[in-house]
């Protein structure tokens, strides 16, 4: 069952992650960028994954944030703000950081 709270929460911290590694790959060179872009690439990755089940459920979420962790989203055609708490934030970083987590351990298992 689709939760437009959790789903919203949810995409919120991956745009924040997507955020936090753009900023963090400025000046950073050799192995060390490549890591960060496979990093980045995966969380966009979760990001598509994230629009489509929001597009399925008729929900949007604006990109950049209107304040400090409040963002713009529409739901069935509602626009609304919504302030994420950081410990909310916090949360649902860690809890896609396990998801993508899980997927690497996965990807690793099926190539043996």
């Amino acid at each position: 069952m689709f939760d437009p709270t959790n789903a919203l929460n949810g995409h919120i911290a991956l745009l924040t992650m997507v955020k936090g590694v753009e900023g963090d790959m400025v000046g950073v060179k050799g192995l060390m960028r490549s890591v960060m872009k496979g990093a980045g690439q995966l969380i966009y990755a979760e990001l598509e994954a994230s629009r489509k089940r929001m597009s399925e459920n008729r929900m949007w979420v604006q990109a950049e944030p209107v304040g400090d962790r409040c963002y713009s989203y529409a739901l069935n055609g509602r626009r609304e703000q919504i302030e994420i708490s950081q410990s909310d934030l916090n949360l649902h970083v860690g809890m896609a950081l396990k998801n993508i987590e899980q997927q690497l351990d996965k990807a690793k298992a099926q190539a043996k």
